[in-house]
């Protein structure tokens, strides 16, 4: 299995029927001091599977972590089963959610990340930066 896509949105939302609504992506949130409480934001991911996965189920964890750490910030479990299909159609699970009150304690690039085990799925990185405050400018003499 691997993802297809893994995105961060403002807002994701998955219908009943399955059909799935991604507004606003982005990679680098810019704020102006630590700790930064991110109000709520999605993740939407398409896993393909393989000929042999069709129909299986699956524990996955997404997982949260600074990029150069190993240590999850943030873990959450996710049953993925895939649809039984036939012959060469594709079988793939989506997953739309919504992620409440993040906090980020400091600047650098964050790895969403889904595992199945120990191995990765697939992965979106966040760069959270610090804005840099703007440099002050010597007015221009006035004509008096």
């Amino acid at each position: 299995m691997k993802a297809s896509y893994f995105i961060i949105a403002e807002s994701v939302h998955m219908y009943p029927e399955g059909k799935l609504v991604i507004v606003g992506t982005f990679d680098l949130i810019k704020v102006a001091g630590f700790p930064f409480v991110f109000r709520s934001f999605g993740i939407a991911a398409r896993v393909d599977a393989q000929k042999s996965e069709k129909g299986r189920k699956y524990q996955l964890d997404l997982t949260l972590r600074k990029s150069r750490s190993r240590t999850p910030i943030l873990s959450i479990p996710w049953i993925l089963t895939f649809p039984r299909t036939k012959g060469r159609v594709r079988s793939a699970a989506v997953l739309g959610l919504m992620l409440p009150q993040l906090e980020f304690k400091s600047a650098g690039d964050y790895v969403f990340e889904l595992k199945s085990g120990k191995r990765s799925v697939g992965e979106s990185v966040l760069c959270v930066r610090k804005t840099k405050k703007p440099k002050k400018t010597k007015e221009a003499p006035s004509g008096k």
